[in-house]
């Protein structure tokens, strides 16, 4: 077998086996007697179509489904009381239907979750984090590196992440610094 054709037996198998479980239930569902209501016994079917490659599929599977209750209701020889059959049917088409929907949401969530986790992937593939302990000068606060040289902590942070510097001076630096134009600059300032 080719790599190519056993992808497609992989991608076209579970839709296989949806469709021979909805005949598996089909057929005593049309030659049973009208009070059995084996219908129910679709969710099978649709629980086998959450695996499907496609989605959407799981809609189809449920409609196919709704459409082979009552095509087997039709078909089947009428015992008892009309109603009752209708009921049993009816509580069999709305177990298919809720079962389809809640798969569906199912599906629906899944997807967000992966969408989200892949959102997350690409934006910690774009974040560059400073970790571990840096070795820093207590005067010069410069940084060595793996390779044991002394950089600049600008130099060292913006190599080693995303974070760009701009300059400025502290009050007390201001002031130790430039005492004759501190109390200016900070009138200024505000």
């Amino acid at each position: 077998m080719t790599p190519d054709s056993n992808m497609l037996v992989k991608r076209t198998l579970p839709y296989i086996l949806v469709v021979l479980l909805m005949g598996v239930v089909f057929v005593p569902d049309a030659y049973m007697p009208r009070g059995i209501a084996e219908s129910v016994l679709y969710v099978t079917a649709i629980w086998a179509s959450l695996w499907c490659p496609n989605r959407r599929f799981i809609l189809h599977a449920v409609a196919i489904s709704s459409i082979l209750t009552i095509v087997g209701f039709l078909l089947s020889a009428p015992q008892g009381e009309t109603w009752t059959s209708l009921v049993n049917h009816g509580i069999g088409l709305l177990v298919i239907w809720i079962t389809g929907l809640l798969g569906f949401e199912r599906l629906r969530v899944e997807a967000a979750q992966e969408e989200a986790v892949r959102k997350r992937e690409e934006a910690l593939q774009h974040v560059r984090i400073l970790q571990g302990l840096l070795s820093i000068c207590s005067g010069c606060k410069k940084i060595r590196d793996g390779q044991g040289y002394w950089t600049h902590l600008e130099s060292y942070i913006s190599s080693h992440s995303e974070a760009n510097f701009s300059h400025g001076l502290c009050p007390q630096c201001l002031q130790t610094m430039y005492p004759e134009f501190a109390n200016r600059i900070q009138s200024i300032q505000g």
